[in-house]
């Protein structure tokens, strides 16, 4: 009885082990995907500008056509003699120009979220910047902490996490976040 008492609880240990490192690379992991993340949602943002400057273009030249299309009919309006003749080139100028608005306004509405979409983009590309500018300041600090550690006379001092997290946020007094903003904006 007392063997499988033991099976059991070595079995327990060697889960409890193995969970403890699986939660500290899953918190490896998800750090590094949040890291990450600015840059994957500029990318897709970035298939979807392209898609909409292509849809622009096209409405731009649809919108070009239609706008000599308005023209020549006018100018059948104008020339026509005959009740009939105006009629016809009037139906025709009357569905020339609402084709006209209707392109327009798509025009607009592709070229607004166009707008937007590079505005959003422009962001996640400088939270991207301003994350890695943190990283970086991140480990020098940590780095630099260790080596005043090093350096002290006798045992070195540890320090608390607060107090650690106080150097770091000290040595990244010069790290200027308010120009990103000011780009983004």
């Amino acid at each position: 009885m007392s063997r499988k008492k033991l099976t059991k609880r070595s079995k327990r240990q060697k889960s409890n082990k193995s969970n403890k490192s699986n939660k500290t690379v899953s918190v490896q992991k998800m750090e590094k995907e949040f890291l990450q993340t600015p840059s994957k949602l500029a990318a897709q943002l970035d298939k979807q500008v392209h898609a909409n400057k292509k849809k622009q273009n096209k409405l731009a030249k649809a919108v070009s056509k239609i706008n000599v299309k308005v023209n020549k009919t006018n100018a059948k309006v104008d020339s026509a003699s005959g009740k009939m003749q105006v009629k016809a080139a009037s139906k025709k100028r009357d569905a020339a120009v609402k084709m006209q608005t209707v392109l327009n306004n798509e025009l607009q509405t592709v070229t607004n979220a166009l707008d937007d979409l590079q505005a959003t983009q422009a962001k996640f590309r400088a939270l991207q910047k301003c994350l890695n500018q943190f990283n970086a300041d991140w480990t020098k600090a940590s780095k630099t902490t260790k080596v005043k550690a090093k350096a002290g006379k006798g045992r070195p001092k540890k320090l608390a996490p607060v107090e650690q997290m106080h150097q770091a946020e000290a040595s990244m007094d010069h790290v200027a976040i308010d120009e990103v903003t000011e780009l983004a904006s």
